[in-house]
């Protein structure tokens, strides 16, 4: 299984995914699980996340580097997200078609457990100029853009235990417009880490997180290190307190003398009434 998760927002984005491949013996059966990279930058102006097979992620990360290094997704050629995700669209078209193929083929091999790990999807985080946004590619190479209404999404075959999450923690931040970098980055984590403990055997540790942000007049692209990871699950354990504290509170409130059971005061019409 595979999970990426990312996040646009005015100062940037940050994409997160989990580390598990399944390997698979003769017939597709599911041997051992071992951790790999599903992230991976290009240059400065590129963030992917990808899902499908291994292999096919590597060959479509060769092609986007030998884009970049020729220049051919830069702001000449692609002076708006439309023309940039185009033209990543046209460079990856034949080898896209092929894991294609490939992995519908491989679906009718695969064990039943691994069968949903062939659908093909990828998620790049980019800089346009001086605008930062971020895309989804489907598995028929069509694309979506990350708006200020829908600044999140997710990809691979964990997509379904990460979305109820991402919409719950989001309420829980008081709704999008509070999103800066900080917080989609401490959203991401806590999705990842809780979806990961709902699928022992699928999804597996670490979680890697990268980032797109402003720095002085440009962009960096860079990995958080596991001593900032440890910052941000610090934070999280902290939400959570906050919220149980809360909880503690307003239990000890309703359980105060006086809260619970007393009856409300007669109103003055029926006290007249009474001594009538």
């Amino acid at each position: 299984m595979t999970l990426v998760v990312a996040w646009r927002c005015e100062d940037g984005v940050v994409m997160a995914a989990d580390s598990a491949a399944t390997m698979a013996a003769h017939g597709g059966v599911p041997t051992i699980q071992h951790p790999v990279r599903k992230l991976f930058n290009i240059g400065d102006r590129l963030l992917v996340g990808s899902s499908g097979p291994i292999g096919l992620s590597q060959v479509y990360r060769e092609i986007l580097t030998h884009a970049v290094a020729k220049k051919e997704l830069g702001r000449e050629k692609c002076p708006t997200p439309i023309a940039l995700c185009d033209h990543i669209r046209s460079i990856l078209g034949p080898a896209w078609e092929q894991g294609v193929k490939f992995s519908a083929f491989g679906a009718n091999h695969l064990h039943e457990s691994l069968r949903i790990n062939a659908q093909l999807g990828m998620l790049v985080g980019y800089v346009v100029g001086d605008e930062v946004g971020l895309a989804e590619f489907q598995n028929d190479l069509s694309f979506e853009l990350m708006t200020v209404d829908l600044p999140f999404n997710s990809i691979g075959s964990g997509k379904a235990l990460a979305d109820p999450l991402l919409s719950f923690v989001l309420d829980a931040f008081g709704g999008k417009e509070h999103i800066d970098l900080q917080n989609a980055t401490t959203i991401l984590v806590w999705v990842l880490d809780q979806a990961i403990k709902a699928s022992p055997g699928y999804l597996g540790l670490p979680v890697t997180v990268s980032r797109i942000e402003r720095s002085g007049s440009g962009f960096d692209v860079t990995d958080l290190s596991e001593a900032h990871l440890e910052s941000v699950r610090q934070r999280i354990q902290d939400i959570k307190q906050g919220i149980s504290d809360v909880i503690h509170q307003k239990a000890l409130a309703a359980e105060a003398p006086g809260t619970i059971g007393t009856p409300p005061e007669p109103p003055d019409s029926c006290a007249t009434q009474s001594k009538r």
